[in-house]
């Protein structure tokens, strides 16, 4: 286990005042599930957790249409699709014991409340199932040039503030991974995938983005993306943060995904 710090405390048991000694992981006791630190995150899918059918009373199951999904996030932005026409669907069991939400060609969920970001950092975990598909995390639903990011069919990574785009060469992600999306503010973006860096490109007057909804964006989102998490921080993680991260996540998944 990681130590954090002195985080050491002794416990005081028995006559003899024997000590025992045990470490508090900040990650493991923060309120986010699986031990996911809630600081500055804004946005929590997890599809394991309150994916719901309908309008919040029914959990989803397999292959059903997913027409709400809670956010675990404090913000509880709920993320819902009421147009049943491009609800995306639930796959029980579909990554290494993992449930996902299953968007297919830019179907959405929408979000109660827009995420403007100047810098942040999201997390993707999941794949798209062809090198042809496209896969989206924050998006917007009536603008095409807002994607953060856009894995493009080329396999390259997009981002598009509705001003500007910007890319990085990365590799296709069609194997099941844990993948971060840095934007440090003013100054570069940069991808990871299961914690290793694919690269950087500029980001100085790159500014506000500002998405609607996760899993496509108007006219972009085609193929099978599998999402079992989805993650968005207001502010840019270090390389050392987005392991820890990666490694949270990674380790709810059997057999790990790294």
């Amino acid at each position: 286990m990681k130590v954090y710090g002195d985080n050491v405390f002794p416990i005081i048991s028995g006559e003899n005042f024997s000590k025992m000694s045990f470490l508090l992981n900040p990650y493991i006791f923060s309120s986010g599930g699986s031990g996911i630190p809630t600081e500055n995150l804004i946005l929590y899918l997890d599809a394991n957790t309150e994916v719901y059918s309908d309008a919040g009373i029914t959990l989803a199951t397999d292959t059903d249409k997913v027409r709400q999904a809670n956010d675990q996030s404090p913000q509880g932005n709920t993320m819902e699709q009421t147009s049943s026409a491009i609800q995306p669907s639930y796959q029980e069991l579909e990554i290494n014991g993992r449930n996902t939400v299953r968007s297919e060609t830019n179907k959405r969920l929408d979000l109660t409340t827009d995420i403007v970001l100047n810098g942040g950092t999201i997390y993707l975990v999941g794949n798209k199932e062809t090198t042809n598909g496209e896969l989206v995390g924050l998006g917007h639903n009536t603008n095409s040039n807002h994607y953060f990011p856009l894995n493009w069919q080329d396999g390259n990574t997009y981002f598009h503030n509705g001003t500007a785009q910007k890319s990085i060469s990365t590799s296709q992600p069609t194997t099941s991974a844990v993948r971060a999306y840095v934007w440090d503010y003013n100054v570069d973006l940069e991808v990871y995938t299961n914690k290793v860096s694919e690269g950087t490109v500029s980001a100085v007057g790159w500014g506000t983005f500002t998405g609607n909804c996760i899993m496509a964006t108007t006219g972009f989102g085609a193929g099978f993306q599998e999402h079992a998490y989805i993650l968005v921080y207001s502010d840019a993680h270090d390389a050392t943060k987005v392991a820890e991260i990666s490694d949270i996540l990674n380790q709810t998944f059997s057999p790990t995904l790294y």
